[in-house]
């Protein structure tokens, strides 16, 4: 009987308000070569396929026919939080997709991610188009230019991909680029409420870390984290999930902040002005 490689891509992920890392593995099998679907959602969600249920998140599933197919995604946390979108899965590759879910569909952000094979065997590029359009790229922390954006002749490895545009929410990728594929990768930018609040009421300050009066930080809705003590008295806001990425500020003990995401011992909270991720050693969550 014949055997042959199947190629799958593993994807995690980090959005400046993070990201996203792709291993490489291979899975023998006879006859028809089949597709690879992987879903993450935060909350966790309800799989939906062509309108048939087939699980819940975090899904995978790598016998698939390749194909079109309708995803659609339902928080089981009660929140009514609903995703719906068209992905076309390839043989031998992986589609991932990574979905923050929010009710109204301008505060859910996310990404989806495949392989393309090139001509090429040696090539190696990544692909980016985002919702909006035009927003910003930048690759291992170099300007790169604006979506929609083809980056060719990139080196095989990780890479670091940050995503942003004027009021919006950053999303921060990591990933690794694979000889003889094109990373594709689509985005998705959540709206920031911060801009529309303050524009509404220019003399109030409260956020999601406003100090009240009585010293105590706003508590905002769940899910939260309030940040515990550190031996530092203060605690590091990283771009992405990894105490290699970009810092992006301090937070103190005390202080509470919406949860956006979690991921391998980070979660990502939302900052007045940005998100990032903490490590979740020093947070209390609040769901």
């Amino acid at each position: 009987m014949t055997r042959r490689a199947i190629i799958l891509l593993t994807l995690g992920v980090v959005l400046l308000s993070g990201g996203l890392i792709l291993l490489v593995k291979n899975i023998f099998f006879s006859a028809v070569l089949p597709a690879a679907l992987s879903i993450n959602t935060f909350p966790k969600a309800d799989v939906y396929l062509n309108d048939a249920k087939v699980g819940a998140t975090p899904f995978s599933d790598e016998k698939l026919t390749a194909g079109d197919y309708v995803v659609k995604l339902l928080a089981t946390d009660g929140s009514s939080a609903t995703w719906t979108g068209k992905v076309h899965l390839t043989s031998e590759t992986l589609t991932y997709i990574n979905r923050n879910l929010a009710r109204d569909d301008s505060l859910s952000a996310g990404e989806t991610l495949s392989l393309e094979k090139l001509a090429g065997d040696t090539d190696s590029e990544i692909a980016v188009i985002s919702n909006p359009t035009n927003a910003a790229v930048k690759l291992d922390g170099k300007d790169s230019g604006p979506t929609p954006l083809t980056l060719k002749n990139v080196t095989v490895g990780d890479h670091e991909i940050a995503v942003s545009a004027p009021g919006f929410l950053d999303r921060f990728i990591r990933g690794r680029t694979v000889a003889g594929y094109r990373l594709n990768i689509a985005v998705q930018l959540a709206k920031s409420t911060v801009a529309a609040t303050a524009s509404a009421t220019p003399a109030a300050t409260a956020s999601a870390a406003t100090t009240s009066a009585g010293g105590q930080t706003a508590t905002p809705d769940k899910p939260y984290v309030v940040i515990k003590n550190t031996p530092t008295g203060w605690l590091r806001v990283r771009l992405g999930p990894s105490t290699t990425a970009t810092e992006a500020g301090k937070v103190n003990p005390g202080e509470k902040y919406p949860l956006l995401d979690e991921q391998s011992g980070w979660d990502q909270i939302k900052l007045p002005d940005k998100t990032g991720w903490v490590s979740d050693s020093y947070v209390e969550k609040i769901k």
